[in-house]
């Protein structure tokens, strides 16, 4: 099994100094309403895999009734048919890249519905103007929310999910050696512009990665 992250320029940089990266909730700059949903996906994790660790990765795996991602096509593919999924991340700039990492099958990787995670975020925040746009009681949204947290601590995907997208899985570590390949990040805003996939040069940085890799 393998994930697909995007990680930005510093990660890289740690790799290629010390070749292994950890990731820290306390350090963490993901967006303001997902980091108050961080810690419960890391507790769930950590339980689920009896580790103690102190961040996760967050990487794409597979269309949410679909195939795994296997090609890095397949995955430019899917975000940009699916730009509306695409839209919601921060990421697609020329200082971050997309690594593929192979995953220990001991590790139970908590699949999850990327939207579910949305929700749960929502539960956080209170957001009852979102909440009243997708349910029609709150009643409902809160039994999707059970759902949810139900299935993510047994490390299984959300079979009740509403609003498939893609399944997410999480990781707690890089290191030099599970990394399998270094990929140019895409460029989003430029795909919407010229209706076809166009993607950022990788940095100098990812071809130092990537040829550690080839060496290794």
């Amino acid at each position: 099994m393998y994930l697909w992250t995007v990680q930005r320029k510093e990660v890289i940089e740690t790799l290629i100094k010390i070749g292994e990266y950890y990731p820290d909730i306390e350090k963490s700059k993901g967006y303001s309403e997902m980091k108050l949903v961080y810690p419960t996906l890391l507790e769930s994790f950590n339980v689920l895999n009896n580790s103690s660790s102190k961040g996760i990765i967050f990487g794409f795996y597979k269309i949410n009734g679909g195939k795994i991602f296997e090609t890095i096509e397949d995955l430019y593919n899917y975000l940009y048919n699916n730009q509306e999924v695409s839209a919601a991340f921060n990421f697609w700039n020329a200082n971050s890249t997309i690594l593929r990492i192979k995953v220990d099958d001991n590790i139970n990787i908590m699949p999850m519905e990327f939207n579910d995670i949305i929700k749960l975020s929502m539960g956080k925040t209170k957001d009852i103007e979102r909440i009243s746009m997708l349910y029609n009681s709150i009643n409902d949204f809160n039994a999707d929310i059970y759902n949810i947290i139900t299935y993510m601590n047994k490390g299984r995907s959300n079979p009740y999910t509403l609003f498939k997208s893609f399944i997410e899985g999480h990781y707690p570590y890089l290191k030099i050696e599970n990394i399998l390949g270094v990929y140019p990040n895409l460029d989003l805003q430029t795909s919407m512009k010229e209706h076809d996939i166009k993607l950022f040069n990788l940095s100098d940085e990812s071809k130092k990665l990537k040829e550690l890799i080839c060496n290794h």
